[in-house]
């Protein structure tokens, strides 16, 4: 049995890690991916707060007209 460091390696082959770059690449990827989310929730948020803001609005100018037609 003979230890692995024993082993001697072809120096004209040429070995490229991919994993670790795939793994940096797949990483970004998911990191915009949650920035995308994340952009696209503000939104939304944003966008029903103020939709509900709008409705409060016109709910209280619809009341104060009521209020305004019962005093005749």
């Amino acid at each position: 049995f003979k230890a692995a460091s024993n082993v001697q390696k072809d120096p004209t082959e040429l070995t490229v890690d991919t994993t670790h770059s795939a793994k940096v690449h797949e990483d970004v990827s998911f990191s915009e991916s949650l920035d995308e989310l994340n952009r696209r929730v503000e939104e939304f948020i944003t966008k029903f707060n103020e939709q509900i803001r709008l409705q409060r609005q016109e709910s209280l100018l619809r009341y104060i007209d009521m209020l305004g037609r019962g005093t005749n």
